[in-house]
């Protein structure tokens, strides 16, 4: 319960942060995250060589760096959208094309849209707001049940 009101303090606090300032925080939380803790470093690296094996040991920090900054963002703006509402988000996340669906939808078809944990993903709340149309959202339970439930 204790880390669930911790978890809506963070969303409110956040909301009320704008973005200038939310990359300001991302940015320091990205220098300790990298250059103090460390956090999963070799791990990091360690993928990026499996998965790039012909680039130079420079190449794969520019990598690292980038993956760390990546994740602070995304960290960050995926507690602020919590506390945004979905037009808020549709403005920041959009489809490219959606009239491409309409076509389907005018002839009475259902479509399914998949999508990879990329960026934000979680900001496709938004689709809601984009399409004309019924939008259900299927994901998996996050395991602390104060914080999935709400």
């Amino acid at each position: 319960m204790l880390s669930y009101l911790f978890f809506r303090f963070m969303i409110v606090l956040f909301s009320v942060i704008p973005f200038r300032v939310l990359y300001l925080l991302s940015d320091f939380i990205y220098f300790l995250l990298y250059r103090i803790f460390k956090y999963r470093y070799k791990v990091i690296q360690g993928n990026l060589v499996k998965c790039f094996p012909e680039k130079s040991a420079a190449e794969i920090e520019v990598l690292v760096k980038s993956a760390y900054r990546n994740f602070c963002d995304i960290l960050l703006e995926g507690i602020k959208g919590m506390g945004m509402d979905e037009h808020d988000i549709a403005r920041r996340f959009k489809v490219i094309n959606p009239e491409f669906l309409q076509t389907y939808f005018d002839a009475g078809k259902d479509v399914i849209l998949c999508a990879s944990h990329y960026a934000n993903w979680e900001w496709g709340i938004s689709l809601g707001a984009q399409f004309s149309h019924y939008v259900k959202v299927t994901y998996k339970p996050i395991k602390n049940q104060h914080i999935n439930n709400h």
